[in-house]
């Protein structure tokens, strides 16, 4: 398990360095603060991940009402950080 775990982190963190330095640099072009871009960044990543998560386990129905429910609750938290 702590052989995965060395593996995994420093793959984790080199993500985590890419978000934060995209955030960075679309904070610079629209002047606005990097956090909320940062976590719009999260946002629009899980989203993805969720979805491919989701489509994995459920094929279904249900799968799909609890992606949309996922999406909306998503797309509701990114207009909030973005004060529409």
């Amino acid at each position: 398990m702590e052989e995965i775990l060395g593996k995994v982190i420093p793959i984790l963190d080199t993500i985590r360095e890419w978000i934060m330095k995209g955030a960075v640099l679309l904070a610079n072009s629209f002047d606005v603060n990097v956090d909320n871009v940062y976590l719009v960044l999260i946002l629009i990543i899980s989203i993805w991940l969720g979805r491919k998560i989701l489509t994995f386990f459920y094929s279904n129905l249900e799968g799909r009402m609890v992606y949309w429910l996922i999406i909306s609750g998503a797309i509701f938290y990114i207009l909030k950080f973005l004060g529409i």
